[in-house]
């Protein structure tokens, strides 16, 4: 089964910190819950050690069944679901992708099929602040180091499903401002260079997206029929709170917490499939979820983890063939 690191998240943290985590970023407005903003932080083949350990296992595990089912939580723009969909190879062909996020406005703009990647043009400040932002750049924009044989192919799979295209930008959300502002990026044109991409016509007419909450799943997928639910580097929305104005992140106690996560597990068990698997972020922890409660939860409703890039905090978790 492994260890599973036991990761109380003391440590107070600057939400800011893990904005600008990964290269397009903005907020949406969303009052429910207690839930202010959404930071929607996103990028095309986020985190791919988690991606190729999603395809090996689909293709090991789902290759002979007719159907595949694939359910991505927190979606946002749409950039995952496309991810995924170009790396599952002769598989893409019988699988069906639900994107789901709380975000209207994300699911606006992930049904539009249009993507922006940015490229930093200052490269020495990005290695300064040390962000990992702007992963996905390699995609459309030359490198100073040469591509590995991963990046390759990725870049490759990506010129086969979309096409550049002169679509309008954006408009940057009032976090992206406010973090261009921090960073002294407030002429957004001067400091990074856009290309514009459209979805080729008919690429990824498997892929479906819809405003949704993982904590009513029953209410977008059927019982019993997904084989891969991803709920990536989301948790932190419901299981930490942010604290002035949105600076500082910590935990919320387990008291308001757990229930939340049983809530989130029980949903998924029962919308995966025999051999399902429901995935997580890499970035848990870092974005002050609980994960040693997160992992109790898990085992307790029926989930085994079997894989992690950080073999002491899994993040891939398999339905057992019991609910204990």
């Amino acid at each position: 089964m492994g260890k599973i690191k036991n990761i109380l998240c003391k440590t107070p943290q600057l939400a800011s910190d893990t904005v600008c985590f990964r290269g397009h970023t903005h907020s949406e407005k969303y009052s429910k819950d207690g839930i202010e903003y959404l930071r929607e932080e996103t990028a095309f083949v986020r985190e791919p050690d988690t991606l190729e350990f999603i395809k090996n296992y689909v293709d090991e595990n789902f290759s002979k069944k007719p159907k595949i089912s694939i359910v991505i939580g927190a979606c946002s723009t749409g950039e995952e679901v496309h991810s995924l969909n170009m790396l599952l190879g002769d598989n893409a062909k019988k699988t069906d992708i639900i994107g789901f996020d709380l975000g209207k406005k994300a699911i606006e703009d992930a049904k539009s099929l249009k993507f922006t990647i940015k490229n930093p043009k200052n490269q020495k400040r990005e290695k300064l602040f040390g962000y990992s932002a702007h992963k996905d750049c390699y995609l459309a924009f030359p490198t100073e180091k040469p591509l590995t044989e991963k990046q390759e192919a990725y870049k490759k799979a990506f010129n086969e499903m979309f096409e550049e295209t002169n679509i309008e930008q954006p408009q940057k959300g009032l976090l992206a401002k406010f973090c261009s502002y921090i960073l002294g990026n407030s002429k957004d044109s001067e400091e990074y260079e856009y290309k514009n991409f459209k979805l080729k016509d008919g690429q990824s007419n498997n892929c479906k997206f819809l405003q949704g909450d993982i904590q009513k799943l029953d209410k977008i997928v059927p019982e019993g029929q997904t084989d891969v639910l991803m709920f990536r580097n989301a948790l932190y929305h419901l299981l930490a709170v942010d604290k002035m104005n949105g600076f500082l992140r910590l935990p919320k106690e387990e008291k308001e917490s757990k229930p939340i996560m049983e809530k989130i597990a029980q949903q998924a068990y029962k919308a995966l499939d025999e051999n399902g698997i429901l995935v997580f972020g890499e970035q848990e922890s870092e974005q002050m979820t609980d994960w040693s409660l997160v992992s109790k939860v898990l085992l307790k409703n029926g989930f085994e983890p079997i894989w992690g890039k950080d073999k002491d905090s899994l993040n891939v978790w398999k339905k057992t063939s019991k609910n204990t």
